[in-house]
């Protein structure tokens, strides 16, 4: 069995790129956890992994705005079976401005793209959540 991991983190400042102690009002950490798994013809679980989001959320500078800091797709308790293989990819998508110029909220789309190989089967999915500034957590689907 093998497992290849990749994850990423993002932070969405103020334009002006503010000293921390300039930036207030900070919440969480925000944390969500999911979990996907694998399932062989024999209805047994071969593949198993638990991921979370976490993200601090809120924060403004010069009392406007609620930004993101650390946004990050980590994982936990990876289990892969004998003649299986797992490929997992965390990846950011491009920061979009939710709200107007002068009162900036941010968000992010983040994906967890997984596939499981063996000599005999190729699988693959993608779950996608959308994060903002906010606090607010959607799931794509």
């Amino acid at each position: 069995p093998s497992a290849h991991i990749v994850s990423n983190s993002v932070s969405a400042l103020p334009k002006e790129n503010p000293n921390w102690s300039q930036m207030t009002d900070w919440q969480g950490p925000l944390i969500k956890a999911y979990h996907m798994e694998a399932v062989n013809k024999m209805g047994i679980k071969v593949v198993s992994m638990d991921y979370k989001i976490m993200a601090y959320y809120g924060g403004k500078f010069q009392g406007k705005g609620q930004y993101l800091a650390n946004l990050t797709m980590i994982t936990d308790n990876v289990s892969v079976s004998w003649g299986y293989d797992l490929q997992a990819t965390a990846e950011l998508m491009d920061l979009v401005n939710t709200t107007d110029e002068e009162n900036p909220v941010p968000g992010c789309t983040l994906q967890m793209k997984w596939r499981t190989d063996t000599l005999l089967q190729h699988r693959e999915g993608t779950h996608s959540i959308f994060v903002k500034g906010d606090g607010t957590v959607a799931e794509l689907k």
